[in-house]
Protein backbone atom coordinates (compact mmCIF):
# COMPACT_ATOMS: atom_id res chain seq x y z
CA UNK A 1 0.00 0.00 0.00
CA UNK A 2 1.41 3.61 -0.92
CA UNK A 3 1.82 5.88 1.87
CA UNK A 4 -1.28 8.25 0.60
CA UNK A 5 -3.59 5.29 1.01
CA UNK A 6 -2.82 4.76 4.32
CA UNK A 7 -3.22 8.59 4.96
CA UNK A 8 -6.61 7.94 3.79
CA UNK A 9 -7.26 4.65 6.01
CA UNK A 10 -9.39 6.19 9.20
CA UNK A 11 -7.68 5.26 11.85
CA UNK A 12 -5.95 6.18 15.44
CA UNK A 13 -2.65 6.75 14.02
CA UNK A 14 0.75 6.33 16.63
CA UNK A 15 1.58 10.08 15.66
CA UNK A 16 -1.84 11.45 16.67
CA UNK A 17 -1.26 10.03 20.62
CA UNK A 18 2.05 11.06 20.26
CA UNK A 19 0.72 14.71 19.35
CA UNK A 20 -1.48 14.09 22.68
CA UNK A 21 0.89 13.89 25.26
CA UNK A 22 1.83 17.30 24.24
CA UNK A 23 -2.20 18.33 24.44
CA UNK A 24 -5.22 17.56 22.82
CA UNK A 25 -5.15 20.38 21.06
CA UNK A 26 -1.67 19.62 19.92
CA UNK A 27 -3.77 16.24 18.76
CA UNK A 28 -6.33 17.76 17.18
CA UNK A 29 -4.71 20.12 15.01
CA UNK A 30 -1.87 18.54 14.09
CA UNK A 31 -0.93 18.98 10.24
CA UNK A 32 0.91 16.20 8.73
CA UNK A 33 4.47 17.13 8.24
CA UNK A 34 7.09 16.60 5.35
CA UNK A 35 9.32 14.24 6.90
CA UNK A 36 11.84 15.29 4.46
CA UNK A 37 12.48 13.82 0.63
CA UNK A 38 16.17 12.50 2.16
CA UNK A 39 14.70 10.76 4.54
CA UNK A 40 12.02 8.93 3.12
CA UNK A 41 14.71 8.08 0.39
CA UNK A 42 17.19 6.42 2.78
CA UNK A 43 13.67 4.52 4.16
CA UNK A 44 12.82 3.29 0.55
CA UNK A 45 16.50 2.11 -0.20
CA UNK A 46 16.46 0.53 3.29
CA UNK A 47 13.11 -1.19 3.24
CA UNK A 48 11.95 -1.16 -0.25
CA UNK A 49 14.83 -0.81 -2.80
CA UNK A 50 13.17 -2.89 -5.60
CA UNK A 51 10.75 0.10 -6.03
CA UNK A 52 13.00 3.05 -5.11
CA UNK A 53 13.09 4.35 -8.80
CA UNK A 54 9.70 3.64 -9.14
CA UNK A 55 9.01 6.50 -6.63
CA UNK A 56 12.23 8.68 -6.86
CA UNK A 57 13.97 10.59 -9.61
CA UNK A 58 17.43 12.75 -9.65
CA UNK A 59 17.05 16.55 -11.08
CA UNK A 60 20.77 16.79 -11.83
CA UNK A 61 20.21 21.10 -12.05
CA UNK A 62 21.66 23.29 -9.36
CA UNK A 63 18.08 24.25 -7.95
CA UNK A 64 14.57 23.37 -8.17
CA UNK A 65 13.19 26.24 -9.86
CA UNK A 66 13.43 27.40 -13.61
CA UNK A 67 12.16 26.23 -16.73
CA UNK A 68 14.42 23.13 -16.91
CA UNK A 69 13.40 22.50 -13.73
CA UNK A 70 9.52 23.12 -14.53
CA UNK A 71 9.84 20.64 -18.26
CA UNK A 72 11.27 17.94 -15.51
CA UNK A 73 8.81 17.72 -12.54
CA UNK A 74 5.95 17.68 -15.63
CA UNK A 75 7.74 14.69 -17.02
CA UNK A 76 8.01 12.51 -13.67
CA UNK A 77 4.57 13.85 -12.31
CA UNK A 78 3.97 11.34 -9.21
CA UNK A 79 7.44 11.12 -8.44
CA UNK A 80 9.17 12.54 -5.78
CA UNK A 81 12.32 14.50 -7.22
CA UNK A 82 15.87 14.77 -5.50
CA UNK A 83 18.16 16.49 -5.97
CA UNK A 84 22.01 15.42 -6.25
CA UNK A 85 22.67 16.21 -2.64
CA UNK A 86 19.96 14.80 -1.46
CA UNK A 87 20.32 11.08 -2.97
CA UNK A 88 23.86 11.40 -1.86
CA UNK A 89 22.78 12.13 1.91
CA UNK A 90 20.47 9.00 1.41
CA UNK A 91 22.52 6.89 -0.03
CA UNK A 92 25.48 7.50 2.57
CA UNK A 93 22.73 6.87 5.47
CA UNK A 94 22.18 3.73 3.94
CA UNK A 95 25.06 2.24 3.69
CA UNK A 96 26.13 2.96 7.04
CA UNK A 97 23.12 1.16 7.87
CA UNK A 98 23.64 -1.95 6.05
CA UNK A 99 27.44 -1.73 7.11
CA UNK A 100 26.26 -2.92 10.92
CA UNK A 101 25.61 -6.51 10.72
CA UNK A 102 23.12 -7.15 12.66
CA UNK A 103 21.01 -3.78 10.92
CA UNK A 104 21.81 -5.75 7.43
CA UNK A 105 20.88 -9.25 9.13
CA UNK A 106 17.10 -7.55 10.62
CA UNK A 107 16.45 -6.08 7.35
CA UNK A 108 17.74 -9.06 4.77
CA UNK A 109 15.81 -11.20 7.23
CA UNK A 110 12.71 -12.96 5.70
CA UNK A 111 9.72 -10.35 6.49
CA UNK A 112 7.58 -7.75 5.07
CA UNK A 113 8.17 -4.23 4.82
CA UNK A 114 6.21 -0.97 5.21
CA UNK A 115 3.32 -3.46 6.65
CA UNK A 116 -0.29 -1.77 6.98
CA UNK A 117 -2.48 -2.83 9.89
CA UNK A 118 -5.82 -2.13 11.02
CA UNK A 119 -7.84 -2.77 13.86
CA UNK A 120 -10.67 -2.05 16.61
CA UNK A 121 -8.93 -0.99 19.91
CA UNK A 122 -11.44 -3.21 22.19
CA UNK A 123 -11.34 -0.66 25.08
CA UNK A 124 -12.29 2.28 23.61
CA UNK A 125 -14.11 0.81 20.21
CA UNK A 126 -11.98 3.58 18.27
CA UNK A 127 -10.83 2.17 14.79
CA UNK A 128 -6.41 2.03 14.66
CA UNK A 129 -4.05 1.60 12.17
CA UNK A 130 -0.42 1.44 12.34
CA UNK A 131 1.90 1.38 9.18
CA UNK A 132 5.40 -0.72 10.32
CA UNK A 133 8.69 0.07 9.14
CA UNK A 134 9.44 -3.77 8.56
CA UNK A 135 8.28 -7.00 10.42
CA UNK A 136 10.85 -9.90 10.21
CA UNK A 137 9.91 -13.23 10.65
CA UNK A 138 6.69 -12.34 11.37
CA UNK A 139 6.95 -11.53 15.22
CA UNK A 140 9.97 -9.09 15.08
CA UNK A 141 9.15 -5.38 14.74
CA UNK A 142 12.08 -3.49 13.24
CA UNK A 143 11.93 1.03 13.44
CA UNK A 144 14.31 2.65 11.67
CA UNK A 145 15.14 6.22 13.86
CA UNK A 146 17.31 8.89 12.04
CA UNK A 147 18.24 9.82 15.94
CA UNK A 148 21.34 11.30 14.90
CA UNK A 149 23.27 8.88 17.76
CA UNK A 150 23.97 5.58 18.63
CA UNK A 151 24.97 6.12 22.11
CA UNK A 152 22.32 4.00 24.05
CA UNK A 153 21.66 6.20 26.84
CA UNK A 154 20.94 9.04 24.21
CA UNK A 155 18.80 6.88 22.12
CA UNK A 156 16.38 5.96 25.38
CA UNK A 157 16.51 9.62 26.13
CA UNK A 158 14.97 9.88 23.02
CA UNK A 159 12.72 7.70 22.95
CA UNK A 160 11.11 8.32 26.06
CA UNK A 161 10.95 12.19 24.91
CA UNK A 162 9.67 11.75 21.59
CA UNK A 163 7.56 8.85 22.68
CA UNK A 164 8.55 6.06 20.31
CA UNK A 165 7.57 3.65 22.95
CA UNK A 166 4.28 4.77 23.06
CA UNK A 167 4.49 4.08 18.76
CA UNK A 168 6.09 0.76 19.20
CA UNK A 169 3.16 -0.24 21.68
CA UNK A 170 0.39 0.90 19.16
CA UNK A 171 1.79 -0.93 17.19
CA UNK A 172 2.67 -4.07 18.64
CA UNK A 173 -1.31 -4.28 19.68
CA UNK A 174 -2.03 -4.01 16.24
CA UNK A 175 0.01 -6.75 15.11
CA UNK A 176 -1.74 -8.90 17.89
CA UNK A 177 -5.11 -7.89 17.24
CA UNK A 178 -4.92 -7.86 13.42
CA UNK A 179 -3.04 -11.01 12.80
CA UNK A 180 -2.81 -12.65 16.16
CA UNK A 181 1.01 -12.32 16.96
CA UNK A 182 1.29 -11.68 20.63
CA UNK A 183 4.27 -10.99 22.46
CA UNK A 184 5.87 -9.51 19.86
CA UNK A 185 9.86 -8.30 20.18
CA UNK A 186 10.47 -4.50 19.23
CA UNK A 187 13.59 -3.56 17.74
CA UNK A 188 14.77 0.10 16.81
CA UNK A 189 17.92 0.70 14.73
CA UNK A 190 19.38 4.21 15.45
CA UNK A 191 21.36 5.68 12.78
CA UNK A 192 23.30 8.41 12.40
CA UNK A 193 22.77 11.25 9.82
CA UNK A 194 26.41 12.66 8.99
CA UNK A 195 29.77 10.51 8.59
CA UNK A 196 30.85 8.40 10.15
CA UNK A 197 27.29 6.91 10.12
CA UNK A 198 27.52 4.74 12.83
CA UNK A 199 24.51 2.92 13.78
CA UNK A 200 23.00 1.12 16.91
CA UNK A 201 20.58 -1.92 17.28
CA UNK A 202 18.56 -1.58 20.68
CA UNK A 203 15.63 -4.10 21.65
CA UNK A 204 12.96 -2.87 23.72
CA UNK A 205 12.98 -4.59 27.02
CA UNK A 206 9.68 -6.07 28.54
CA UNK A 207 9.83 -2.90 31.10
CA UNK A 208 9.78 -0.55 28.44
CA UNK A 209 7.16 -2.17 26.64
CA UNK A 210 5.09 -2.64 29.14
CA UNK A 211 5.14 1.76 30.05
CA UNK A 212 4.32 1.84 26.17
CA UNK A 213 1.53 -0.44 26.95
CA UNK A 214 0.34 1.63 29.78
CA UNK A 215 0.66 5.03 28.44
CA UNK A 216 -0.70 3.71 24.80
CA UNK A 217 -3.90 2.91 26.70
CA UNK A 218 -4.16 6.22 28.64
CA UNK A 219 -3.85 8.03 25.75
CA UNK A 220 -6.56 6.18 23.79
CA UNK A 221 -9.04 6.61 27.04
CA UNK A 222 -8.27 10.83 26.84
CA UNK A 223 -8.63 10.27 23.14
CA UNK A 224 -12.12 8.74 23.47
CA UNK A 225 -12.96 11.37 25.64
CA UNK A 226 -12.28 13.92 23.60
CA UNK A 227 -13.96 12.86 20.73
CA UNK A 228 -17.34 12.21 22.95
CA UNK A 229 -16.74 16.01 24.19
CA UNK A 230 -15.46 17.67 21.16
CA UNK A 231 -13.22 19.10 23.37
CA UNK A 232 -9.66 19.47 22.56
CA UNK A 233 -7.94 21.89 25.35
CA UNK A 234 -4.78 23.10 25.12
CA UNK A 235 -1.66 21.75 27.99
CA UNK A 236 -2.90 24.96 30.15
CA UNK A 237 -6.32 25.95 30.03
CA UNK A 238 -5.59 27.26 33.83
CA UNK A 239 -3.29 29.94 35.53
CA UNK A 240 -0.38 28.03 36.28
CA UNK A 241 2.19 28.66 38.53
CA UNK A 242 6.16 29.62 37.19
CA UNK A 243 8.62 27.82 39.14
CA UNK A 244 12.00 28.32 38.08
CA UNK A 245 14.51 25.86 37.04
CA UNK A 246 16.71 24.10 39.94
CA UNK A 247 19.87 25.12 38.36
CA UNK A 248 19.06 28.26 38.93
CA UNK A 249 19.38 28.68 42.66
CA UNK A 250 22.01 26.24 42.63
CA UNK A 251 24.39 28.77 39.88
CA UNK A 252 23.35 32.02 42.29
CA UNK A 253 23.48 30.90 45.49
CA UNK A 254 21.92 32.52 48.71
CA UNK A 255 23.76 34.73 50.70
CA UNK A 256 23.28 35.18 54.87
CA UNK A 257 19.82 37.64 54.33
CA UNK A 258 18.36 34.92 52.08
CA UNK A 259 18.48 37.21 49.10
CA UNK A 260 19.88 35.93 45.72
CA UNK A 261 23.87 36.94 45.24
CA UNK A 262 24.08 38.38 41.51
CA UNK A 263 25.72 36.65 38.87
CA UNK A 264 26.26 37.38 35.75
CA UNK A 265 26.29 34.57 32.98
CA UNK A 266 29.28 34.67 30.59
CA UNK A 267 28.40 34.03 27.20
CA UNK A 268 30.10 30.60 27.15
CA UNK A 269 28.07 29.35 30.31
CA UNK A 270 25.00 30.18 29.15
CA UNK A 271 22.41 27.03 30.34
Amino acid sequence: MKYHHYVALEGVRASDLKALRKSPLHCHEREDGDSGRALRAMHALLLEPEVFDEDFVVFEGKARRGKAYEAFAAEHEGYTILNQREEEAARSVAEGVLRHPVARRLLNERGESEVTLTWTDPDTGLPCKGRLDRLAGGSLIIDAKGYGTSDPREISRRVARLGAHVQLAHYRRGLELARGVRDARVMIISYETRPPYDVAVVELESDALAIGERERAKLMAQYAECLESGKWPGRCPEVVPLILPDWLSAELGDDEDGDYEEYVYPEEDWP
